[in-house]
């Protein structure tokens, strides 16, 4: 019982501390619901899994669970995805970290793909010159806080902002 063309979207600390929820309907009676939890929320062996999170959200919320009490849940999935900005190394000896990896999220949101390809792309260009003996592999952290880490870092100060805002339910 969603609207068709609304993305809903929850926040609050009972049913997605430190994150979000969303309804994004995809036609035909069909929906994406999700949330993302802070994973400081998850580490406790006595607290809630990501699981137990879900169902609460979509079975108790006040309004999640009266839009999805005719729903039926067709799969589930759970993954990590880091928010916490640019990891202190993304380069050490002949390794280096791309996208995901390289904590090149955009915190607000958990979009990698763009700064995954933008990282990739990078790679793909300094690798090949470090492998000929013409630059060092430091060039590519280098050229990250150029072209992606200052939207990295706007990402992660605007979810600090984000989190004081959305403690409350």
């Amino acid at each position: 019982d969603c609207d068709e063309d609304t993305v809903e979207m929850f926040t609050g600390n009972k049913y997605v501390p430190g994150g979000y929820g969303w309804i994004i309907p995809k036609g035909g009676k069909i929906a994406n619901v999700g949330l993302g939890v802070r994973l400081s929320h998850l580490r406790s062996s006595k607290g809630p899994s990501i699981r137990n999170y879900f169902e609460a959200f979509i079975k108790h919320h006040p309004l999640v669970s009266e839009k999805l009490s005719k729903a039926e849940l067709t799969s589930f999935s759970a993954k990590m995805v880091p928010v916490g900005g640019e990891p202190i190394e993304i380069c050490r000896g002949d390794v280096v970290l791309v996208g995901d990896a390289a904590g090149l999220v955009i915190a607000t949101n958990g979009s990698g793909i763009p700064t995954a390809m933008v990282s990739g792309s990078i790679t793909g260009k300094v690798v090949p010159e470090y492998l000929r003996g013409n630059c060092e592999l430091s060039v590519y952290p280098a050229r990250l806080r150029e072209e992606v880490i200052p939207v990295i870092a706007r990402g992660v100060a605007y979810r600090r902002v984000a989190d004081l805002l959305m403690r409350s339910d």
